[in-house]
């Protein structure tokens, strides 16, 4: 059931102060619709202006809780004319491979709603009927899922060439379930479509799993379960290597029910990056990535789509660095250039449109 709501202040207050709150959502409409929350532009944006649908997929946290830790980023984008579909997922939630299928499901629904709400308003709807018109912005490690979704939106060819690569370098019971699902769902659900002509903007992207810890709580303890980047910086840990552990744990306990827990992250940063270096022959063309120069925790992650991006050519692949800012640039209030570049690439690529 869908709830529709005058201001999305009335059902949250993401900001702690219902007064910003009120300054940021109102004349913001909102749908609310399962794991998913749509904000549809101020009544005073005249439909023919409207820029499309930005889907946002957060962080670690903000992927749980975008409202509360990008509200206003979000808010202004809708401000600016872009109906703004944001994505929830659990926290806790390991296998990332449902949750992009989630996303999918999900962006499935929200154009079908889309679509039927503005059915007497034949300019709008047109521009909610229209693939092209969707694009993904997403934080953090927001892109790891985007990236994910990227790759299964590959031809059968496609996929039977990064899969069977795949299988050559990991060959565990769940890798071989996995790349079996990929390379058999077109025979039994026919082809889908996926993101592939959908464009992707990648805001500080994350997808080696790293997390800034604060110093006040490191220590030799967490040394032991956490694997230090010393690369980047003095409290950058990887989450991977505590899951690991814990999942290493879990199965040396006698209890039959906890024989089968998955609480590792899958597929894990190796497998995730090899899986990128196989697909960029064929996809990312239409993604573009925002760098902030004082980004300690993505540094990894640009140096290795920078390496990619050499490998390619006649593509509008891009990475484009902002000087002031950080990884939680995105949450702060400083989101002014963040729109403004936002803007030039959704400008850039009605420009140039991509079959």
């Amino acid at each position: 059931m869908n709830f529709y709501f005058d201001s999305i202040a009335d059902m949250l207050n993401p900001l702690g102060n219902r007064n910003l709150a009120y300054i940021y959502f109102s004349k913001i409409k909102v749908i609310n619709q399962g794991n998913s929350t749509i904000l549809l532009p101020p009544d005073s944006i005249p439909p023919e202006t409207r820029k499309g649908v930005i889907q946002f997929v957060g962080g670690f946290l903000s992927g749980s809780l975008p409202i509360a830790y990008c509200g206003r980023l979000l808010a202004c984008l809708c401000k600016r004319g872009y109906t703004v579909a944001i994505y929830r997922f659990s926290l806790f939630q390991t296998n990332h491979i449902n949750i992009v299928r989630d996303l999918y499901a999900q962006q499935l629904r929200i154009k079908e709603t889309l679509t039927y709400k503005f059915s007497q308003d034949s300019v709008i709807k047109m521009i909610y009927a229209n693939d092209f018109n969707y694009h993904w912005l997403a934080y953090s490690m927001g892109c790891r899922l985007v990236t994910l979704l990227e790759i299964l939106s590959g031809t059968p060819s496609e996929k039977a060439d990064i899969f069977n690569g795949y299988l050559t370098s990991f060959s565990t019971r769940r890798d071989q379930e996995f790349v079996h699902e990929q390379l058999t769902e077109y025979l039994a659900e026919g082809e889908p479509c996926y993101i592939r002509n959908q464009r992707s903007i990648f805001l500080a992207p994350e997808i080696t799993n790293t997390i800034n810890v604060s110093k006040s709580i490191r220590g030799e303890s967490l040394d032991l379960f956490w694997q230090k980047d010393n690369n980047a910086g003095n409290n950058v840990y990887s989450i991977e290597k505590l899951l690991a552990t814990l999942q290493g744990l879990i199965r040396n306990i006698p209890y039959e029910p906890l024989a089968d827990l998955e609480i590792e992250i899958f597929p894990d940063s190796e497998r995730i990056k090899f899986l990128v270096r196989k697909a960029f022959q064929y996809l990312f063309g239409i993604t573009k990535i925002i760098h902030f120069e004082q980004d300690k925790m993505s540094f990894d992650d640009i140096d290795f789509f920078r390496t990619l991006e050499k490998t390619r050519e006649n593509s509008h692949f891009e990475i484009k660095v902002l000087k002031e800012g950080g990884h939680n640039t995105p949450c702060s209030a400083n989101e002014q250039k963040i729109l403004d570049v936002v803007d030039e690439i959704s400008n850039f690529f009605v420009e140039h449109v991509i079959d």
